[in-house]
């Protein structure tokens, strides 16, 4: 639940102490966001490349943004294409995307998917019970799927949610006027974040997720019922619910971070990748090698290396970790 748009201007040319920190959903753009692959278990994420002397690696990648939902993935290509995958038996229809140029791509929380056009519309596919797959006719430039409910960025900076016609309501459907520039739609709340780093959340605060420790943020992504977000100095801090670790994030710099149901998981400002949270599918435990993005879902998360290639790993019984051929690199 995926990333601000800082991140996109350092992908040809990806610097360890050049480039500025920040994030798919979510969320970047929840947060955002790096998630798939469709190789064997021993093969997943094996990289023999490492940073040179120089402590530089040069990242060349046609790939955006990759948003993981709640069984199911999708990748944003440099040409505006968006792929998904999964889905299996728990269709919705959230891998329907409909052809087109986009500019932004999120997977909600348990079945559903929002994208933005270049033309600033907003498209929404699968589950729809809330309403979330309901946008409204109104110019968007990044959208972001929690639980039941969506969230956009309209063009003038305010943010506009909808559905919650089901289900646990908070005031995760309430606007917010202002002059963001990122929202990432959680479980129950959101957050959004302006271009001087200021963050504002509302909705749900039963585990203090809509109340930001620091000022100031890079990078923000919104899970179920926590959030966490990318300081300036590259370190991570995460607030709200944490029965199970999902909000202690380790010490050290990172530079893309994404939230879901019980888990978060990072890029480190040396592209090794580290999840804290849930213990299920080894969903903790992320493949080792170098990479740019990740993304995270309930039960499987991916990310894309600096080779282009995207891996997933965790829960992949209805083809989540099924990365489909063209996207090899």
């Amino acid at each position: 639940m995926h990333r601000p748009e800082l991140i996109a201007i350092c992908f040809l040319f990806l610097w360890v102490t050049g480039c500025p920190h920040g994030d798919d959903d979510d969320s970047q753009t929840d947060d955002d966001h790096a998630d798939d692959d469709t190789q064997d278990d021993d093969d997943v994420g094996d990289d023999d490349s490492s940073p040179g002397d120089d402590d530089t690696i040069v990242v060349d990648s046609r790939f955006v943004d990759i948003t993981v939902g709640g069984d199911h993935a999708c990748v944003l290509d440099e040409d505006g294409k968006v792929t998904c995958w999964g889905c299996g038996s728990l269709s919705w229809g959230q891998c329907s995307v409909p052809d087109g140029t986009y500019q932004s791509v999120d997977g909600g929380l348990y079945g559903h998917t929002c994208l933005a056009n270049v033309a600033n519309e907003p498209i929404c596919v699968g589950h729809n019970d809330s309403g979330e797959s309901s946008p409204p006719e109104l110019s968007f430039s990044q959208l972001s799927g929690g639980g039941n409910h969506s969230c956009g960025l309209a063009v003038d900076g305010s943010i506009e949610c909808w559905g919650c016609q089901t289900g646990a309501t908070a005031g995760q459907c309430d606007g917010m006027q202002g002059n963001f520039v990122y929202v990432s739609a959680g479980g129950v709340h959101n957050c959004a974040l302006t271009a001087e780093g200021t963050v504002t959340c509302w909705g749900d605060d039963t585990h203090g997720q809509v109340t930001p420790p620091s000022p100031s943020y890079s990078q923000i992504a919104s899970g179920s019922g926590h959030t966490c977000g990318i300081l300036e100095t590259g370190e991570v801090e995460c607030w709200g619910a944490n029965n199970v670790g999902q909000a202690t994030p380790p010490p050290g710099a990172f530079i893309d971070i994404d939230a879901s149901s019980n888990i978060t998981c990072g890029v480190r400002d040396n592209y090794e990748l580290d999840c804290w949270g849930i213990h299920i599918h080894l969903l903790d435990e992320p493949p080792s090698g170098h990479f740019v993005h990740v993304g995270t879902g309930v039960e499987h998360a991916c990310a894309i290396d600096i080779h282009d290639e995207i891996v997933c790993w965790g829960d992949c019984d209805h083809g989540e970790c099924d990365i489909p051929d063209d996207l090899a690199p």
